[in-house]
């Protein structure tokens, strides 16, 4: 297979990208898939697909390097991974202290989110890991570091993958040359590439149209000054252990059809969206957990926003990268309020933020913000590095990869989360939707926090979205 993309090229991380390399430094941002097949197959399938993905996307094809201070992306021309390849033995739930018990190769991806990329430089941005067990079940592992790739990045490379995956097995299967394959879907990507004006793209701060990020250098001082302030009266859920070593944990939800469909309907009704509804079930779970009643909390929420369109150049939403930003946002909550009405309130102002650029104004307070959190955890709330109550995305990202593409892989089940056992906030929600319904991965921090609290939330915000008749 020809190796060859094109010479070698390198540019500067941006601030927010470099923030996240530190971040990660400190066990936050780790974005990884875990794809769970009831099927035994080779590594080489699994290499071509990894492989045209490299090949399509420049970033991921890169090393982060340290020259002469400056962090930067060093990307070359080699499309090869090296996979690793562990034999596991068959695996039971383990349920202890910080880990209620749960399917095993769920316990897999959370041990992989919780192992951070090399901190000695340079390292690629990209990890492949093949866990193999006694009986032909396979899990794949794909680790992205999250300078290189955002959520919805990390959403469609999976997608992507699985896609290229089916088509590599079934022509393995069949006999079929499979070097010819690979070379001839290379050459497609070889082609689209010699098309692109420039296939290093700047960093989000780079790509912000002119005079959409200004704001007066008082201002900047008033909003951070004003940011501060605010997270005195910002109130989290209860620490448990502030002590032990921190791990990232995950809980899915899973949501059907008809219970998909009903949220979507409401949300269109009553001039919401599934984000408001989501932050909204958050905020109301914990309120009603912490027994607030009527009189009810203030609590700080991140909403990440998917900038691509917005940017100069517009950026394709298939191309990976970091190109979401944040918007800090204050709700106050009641165990009382109506959920929809809440949900409302929620979308309001966050769109009403957007409508006046702070996701662009605001970037690089934000980044500041976060930097001091990580620079002086004391300035959290018993060092906790708690900097809100929950995170989501505002806009759910679509798996492409349809039943069709991927039924002949036995696709049992995959998810696709970071972690934030680092700075971060109490609960991180990474919905997306697949075939048609939404699933919810709902990450936390342990042993900050413990099981039996988290389950116990998620389960009342699945109980709330399940049943919204009753939330009217």
């Amino acid at each position: 297979m020809d190796n060859g993309v094109s010479s070698a090229k390198c540019r500067p991380l941006g601030t927010t990208e470099a923030n996240w390399c530190r971040a990660l430094d400190g066990g936050t941002g780790t974005c990884i898939t875990g794809i769970l097949l009831a099927k035994s197959i080779g590594v080489a399938p699994i290499q071509a697909s990894l492989s045209l993905i490299l090949a399509a996307q420049p970033l991921l094809r890169s090393r982060i390097v340290d020259k002469q201070g400056q962090l930067c992306f060093d990307i070359d021309d080699n499309v090869l991974l090296d996979i690793e390849i562990i034999n596991q033995e068959a695996l039971q739930p383990v349920e202890n202290i910080d880990r209620s018990a749960q399917e095993p190769w769920l316990q897999i991806v959370e041990d992989e989110m919780n192992t951070t990329f090399p901190q000695q430089k340079p390292f690629r941005v990209i990890e492949a890991h093949l866990y193999r067990f006694p009986n032909t079940d396979n899990l794949i592992i794909v680790k992205l570091h999250p300078a290189a790739a955002d959520h919805l990045s990390a959403v469609g490379i999976s997608s992507q993958f699985m896609k290229h995956l089916q088509d590599f097995v079934i022509a393995e299967e069949n006999g079929e040359d499979l070097q010819e394959l690979i070379d001839r879907r290379m050459s497609v990507e070889l082609e689209k590439r010699l098309e692109m004006d420039d296939e290093v793209l700047p960093c989000v701060e780079d790509a912000i149209p002119p005079g959409k990020a200004r704001k007066p250098f008082w201002a900047h001082g008033l909003d951070v000054l004003g940011y501060g302030l605010s997270s005195f009266r910002h109130a989290i859920l209860p620490l448990e252990n502030v002590v032990d070593d921190r791990k990232s944990r995950i809980i899915i939800a899973d949501f059907g059809e008809s219970a998909t469909n009903k949220m979507l309907q409401m949300c269109e009704s009553k001039s919401s969206d599934l984000n408001g509804l989501l932050i909204a079930a958050s905020l109301r779970s914990v309120a009603k957990f912490k027994g607030t009643g009527s009189r009810g909390e203030h609590y700080a929420s991140v909403i990440l926003l998917n900038c691509r369109s917005m940017l100069e150049p517009v950026i394709p939403d298939s191309t990976a990268g970091f190109y979401h930003s944040g918007i800090l946002k204050t709700f106050h909550a009641t165990e009382t309020e109506p959920l929809l009405k809440l949900a409302t309130r929620v979308t309001s102002d966050l769109n009403e933020a957007v409508k006046n650029r702070k996701h662009f104004t605001d970037m690089g307070d934000l980044n500041m913000l976060m930097a001091q959190a990580m620079g002086h955890p004391a300035l959290t709330p018993s060092a906790s590095m708690r900097t809100a109550l929950v995170t989501n995305m505002r806009d759910a990202p679509c798996h492409a990869a349809d039943k069709e593409s991927t039924s002949y892989l036995n696709l049992r089940d995959w998810v696709t989360c970071s972690s934030i056992n680092g700075v971060g906030p109490c609960l991180a929600l990474y919905p997306d939707f697949r075939y048609g319904c939404l699933r919810v991965s709902f990450v936390y921090c342990s042993p900050l926090f413990s099981a039996e609290t988290m389950h116990k939330l998620v389960d009342d915000i699945s109980s709330m979205l399940n049943n919204l008749d009753d939330q009217l």
